[in-house]
């Protein structure tokens, strides 16, 4: 909160239109994208532990973490799989999902499912 105080330069009013339009931009993502952004950030956050673990034991952690999740994840309704991005690289996942989140913020898209299903994978 204190960076976007000092943003928006302490005002009271900008702050409150600024909670107000971010919070409504929330409100409007289909539930559907939600969980995919969701389980999109912690399989990034899990593959990023794999690949900066540098002992053998972290090595082996990190994978069993990797696979518990993905199997977890497939016993879950669709709005928690990731199967349909399995075929991006991490970096390309990381790089396409911040451009939607940007797109989604910025009002460019709608954040509805269709929407998501094309964009992502492509």
């Amino acid at each position: 909160m204190e960076l976007a105080k000092a943003s928006l330069r302490d005002d009271e009013v900008m702050l409150r239109i600024a909670g107000e339009d971010l919070t409504g931009k929330y409100r409007s993502v289909d539930p559907y994208v939600h969980e995919q952004i969701a389980q999109s950030v912690t399989w990034l956050a899990l593959e990023d532990l794999r690949a900066q673990a540098t002992a053998d034991k972290a090595k082996e952690s990190c994978a069993l973490l990797c696979e518990t999740f993905t199997a977890l994840t497939r016993r879950q309704p669709a709005a928690y799989q990731l199967d349909h991005l399995q075929h991006l690289e991490r970096e390309h996942l990381q790089s396409r999902l911040r451009a939607v989140i940007d797109l989604i913020r910025n009002g460019d898209v709608r954040a509805y499912r269709t929407t998501w299903d094309t964009i992502m994978p492509w």
